[in-house]
Parts: structure tokens; sequence; C-alpha cells
């Protein structure tokens, strides 16, 4: 599933496996011309359902925020922040992304990092809830 238009997106692609409880991601970002990936975003089922559950109180204008929250949330290796926020008093929506991963050079080890954000049209975000809705069961 994809939120955005050519210019600035994320995509989110499940890589679930059958045998395993959490739920597994690709997630692509990109903005003018600047892209990343990070290929196993793991999720647990909890964490997806209060995602989903916030997500639908956001509409409804019950909350300010959304974050999707994987295993590693919290942590300095932690491949994906993502969040969905209002952005002023009117309720506009933006969303907020960065993936991140650690590259590897010998002994050397940098984080690779990319970070996008671009508004969300509200007419857009009934289908959003409903695609990740799909993607998270």
């Amino acid at each position: 599933m994809r939120i955005g238009d050519e210019s600035a997106y994320v995509e989110f692609t499940s890589n679930n496996q059958n045998d395993i409880p959490e739920i597994c991601l690709s997630v692509d970002i990109a903005k003018d011309g600047f892209a990343g990936t990070v290929g196993h975003v793991w999720i647990s089922q909890n964490a997806a359902r209060l995602f989903v559950k916030q997500l639908k109180q956001l509409e409804k204008n019950e909350v300010d925020r959304t974050e999707l929250l994987n295993l590693s949330s919290g942590s300095d290796s932690s491949p994906l922040l993502f969040e969905i926020r209002k952005v002023d008093s009117l309720g506009h929506l933006a969303t907020f992304v960065t993936v991140q991963k650690v590259d590897r050079l010998r002994e050397t080890t940098s984080t690779l990092s990319l970070t996008v954000n671009f508004e969300l049209d509200r007419e857009y975000f009934h289908k959003a809830i409903a695609d990740f809705e799909n993607l998270l069961q």
C-alpha cells in the first residue's frame, strides 16, 4: 500500500511468513529524488491493532497523532519511525517517516538514514485506514 504521490510517498509491502505471528513489512520512502528502503520491519499484532485503532481515532479528531511501533521502537537501531499527526488547528494531517539501517564496511559501521515528511489529504485518509487494516491483519 502506498501513501502520498510520485513526489513524496511511503510504501509498505507485506513480507509475512506463515509460521511467525509478528507482521513483517518492507518499507520504501521517497521525496524529490531521494529514496530509501528497509527490507524487514517487524511489528507485533498488538501494535498493529493499536495503530489501526488510533488511525480511526485520529480520523474522528479524538487524538492528535498515531505512531506505528515496531519491535525495535525506542532503540537506536529501530529501522522505522512512522507517524501521522495533525499539523495545525484546522486538523490538516502530515506523515513523518524515517527509515534507517546500519551499513558495515570491514570494521567500520555507519547508520544510513532518510526522513520524509509530507501532507496527507484528509479525503485519502479513510482509504489509507482501510489499506492499513488489510495490510496489518
